[in-house]
């Protein structure tokens, strides 16, 4: 593909992009997760569509048609331009000790570019032998939390009597990659250089309305900003499997085993908080000269504050090992670890504790080249996991499981190129218990 295409892509990514927070992504809540109150919000998978659908294959995941910057290095496998565009539609049902709910939701999933820097068709038309090494490059911006809730309960304190807490959150952080990748013979390292940036959105409203025929309101809000500049590496081998032919060469079969491992040290960002408070009570027990019945109304409010924190993302590590036929079949299993524990301590009083995520999976082709039979060229893709949730309730680190399924629709464009339609779906509980007035404490 043309630099200019390549151009044309990235363009229309970044307007893609802008119109979407123009329509208030950043300002107003996308879902509604009690969760997303704790730390940075709901966590964002990072596997793109293909790889997400066998559970998680990112570290040990290269294809010729697909992206993946969980591993970088995979970029070096491409042999055409390869433009991702993915949305997510989430259903979620949560059901707590006083109250249960269910709600739709959905947002832009990520957006991504990669191609090619060698021009493997070029090579076979000019006779050339192929090359030892190939390189590949590529842009990406992928949502990392989601914050969204609104919050209420009312309690009755003898003494104090009525009152209802009510809590809003909004916004969400984001990354933004450019990804790098060589590979000689059969092994291949790559990595993304990037920034990572959001906004989160918090507010708190009490309002105690039987205080001595006094009626207060109390409003604290909270906006952070967070920045910074963010890396990770990666490497992939294959141990490819081959042959003598007829002419007493070693030829590959076709079948290989991927070993791959990504991951990256802690990253620094900072965090700029803006903090305001504003209290209102309203006196009704005033009595005029006639008899009626008056009120005054005093309003108490603090100055907004800036508060600079420093805070990390946390040092990763990806590893998987993925046996698999060309256009045939995938099978592979994958361990993920992050070390989350004190990584925002000074933005959050949440405590944060270490994740592991492990996940198996796979893909399957009946016939990649079938003419009379559709059905046959879809890709099938099946996949379960197990994943700790760095986030805690009540001192219970969270836990998530479930499967996940989905297919690949091959879909042949002008002058015979292949393109893919992608289809994902995930199933999952988090197998932990809501206690309202214990997550609004917090």
């Amino acid at each position: 593909m043309s630099i200019s295409k390549i151009c044309s892509y990235i363009i229309f990514s970044f307007t893609l992009l802008n119109a979407s927070f123009g329509q208030g992504s950043l300002n107003t809540p996308k879902i509604n997760s009690p969760y997303s109150r704790i730390g940075l919000g709901d966590f964002v998978d990072q596997e793109y569509v293909a790889s997400a659908s066998m559970g998680g294959m990112g570290a040990s995941f290269h294809d010729n048609y697909y992206l993946n910057i969980v591993n970088p290095a995979s970029f070096a496998y491409l042999k055409s331009t390869a433009y991702e565009l993915g949305l997510n539609t989430t259903y979620t049902y949560t059901k707590a000790t006083t109250k249960n709910f269910d709600n739709w939701s959905g947002n832009l999933g990520y957006l991504a570019i990669g191609f090619p820097l060698k021009n493997p068709i070029n090579q076979i038309l000019d006779k050339r032998k192929p090359s030892k090494y190939d390189w590949g490059m590529g842009f990406s911006l992928t949502p990392y939390t989601i914050v969204g809730y609104n919050l209420q309960i009312n309690n009755n304190v003898e003494g104090i009597g009525n009152h209802t807490f009510q809590y809003i959150g909004k916004g969400g952080t984001y990354k933004i990659n450019w990804s790098n990748a060589i590979k000689y013979k059969d092994w291949a390292f790559g990595v993304n250089l990037g920034y990572f940036f959001g906004k989160i959105s918090k507010e708190q409203y009490i309002t105690f309305s039987e205080l001595g025929g006094a009626y207060y309101n109390d409003y604290f809000t909270n906006e952070s900003n967070v920045g910074g500049f963010i890396w990770n590496a990666g490497a992939q081998y294959d141990y490819v499997y081959k042959k003598l032919n007829e002419n007493n060469e070693m030829v590959p079969t076709g079948k290989r085993i991927t070993f791959g491992l990504s991951g990256n040290l802690s990253n620094n960002i900072s965090i700029k908080s803006t903090q305001f408070k504003e209290r209102i009570s309203y006196q009704y027990a005033q009595t005029n000269s006639s008899g009626s019945s008056i009120y005054s109304a005093d309003t108490l409010v603090s100055p907004a504050t800036e508060i600079k924190n420093n805070g990390s993302l946390p040092a990763t590590v990806n590893a998987g090992v993925c046996l698999q036929q060309d256009n045939k079949y995938k099978i592979g299993v994958q361990i993920s670890y992050s070390a989350w524990a004190n990584s925002l301590s000074e933005y959050t009083s949440d405590v944060l504790k270490n994740s592991m995520k492990v996940s198996v999976g796979g893909e399957f082709i009946p016939d990649y080249i079938s003419y009379n039979n559709y059905l046959k060229r879809i890709r099938y893709r099946y996949g379960i996991f197990y994943d700790n949730d760095p986030r805690s309730l009540n001192d219970n680190q969270m836990k998530k499981y479930g499967v996940t399924f989905g297919f690949g629709f091959p879909i042949i464009l002008p002058r015979q190129q292949t393109s893919f339609v992608n289809l994902g779906v995930e199933v999952g509980q988090n197998a932990i218990k809501i206690v309202w007035n214990k997550l609004i404490a917090k």
